[in-house]
């Protein structure tokens, strides 16, 4: 859970991050259909203004599964068509995905972890030689099934 993360201490460390259902699977649909980068932000707010300061990118916002208001996507990997996100810059904030990416921000590397990437995931952190680890985003602060059953298949 992102909040048992002591970020002062994961700087040797390569962290996976987890939120199946939601903002892991979309980003890595997103990036496999061809989107420039996802960013991760906390808040509608820091979303809205980086976006203003970036230029022309796309707003992923998401809060308890349902889109935010003026949003271009909401937080479902069916959002990330490639026709949708090809050569797009995505700039996102969701309710559970977001927040733990956000945790792993001071690790040697973050990974976004998912079934449809686990096998890619696990083999490039084994590169580095370091220390593991999964962090699974939850639900509201509470244990996530799905969650845990890809960290389990990605400690297999």
């Amino acid at each position: 859970m992102p909040s048992t993360v002591n970020t002062d201490d994961i700087a040797d460390t390569v962290c996976i991050v987890l939120d199946i259902f939601r903002t892991t699977t979309s980003i890595v649909t997103a990036i496999a259909n061809g989107c420039k980068a996802v960013i991760p932000v906390l808040s509608i707010d820091e979303a809205q203004k980086l976006a203003a300061a970036m230029g022309p990118v796309l707003i992923a916002g998401e809060r308890q599964s349902l889109k935010l208001p003026g949003c271009d996507f909401g937080n479902s990997p069916f959002d990330f068509s490639q026709e949708k996100v090809h050569d797009q810059t995505i700039i996102m904030t969701t309710n559970n995905g977001t927040i733990a990416i956000k945790a792993a921000e001071r690790a040697h590397r973050t990974f976004i972890g998912s079934f449809i990437n686990a096998g890619a995931v696990c083999y490039q952190a084994k590169r580095f030689g370091k220390d593991i680890l999964i962090i699974c985003a939850g639900t509201d602060g509470l244990f996530s099934l799905e969650d845990a059953l890809c960290a389990g298949l990605l400690v297999r």
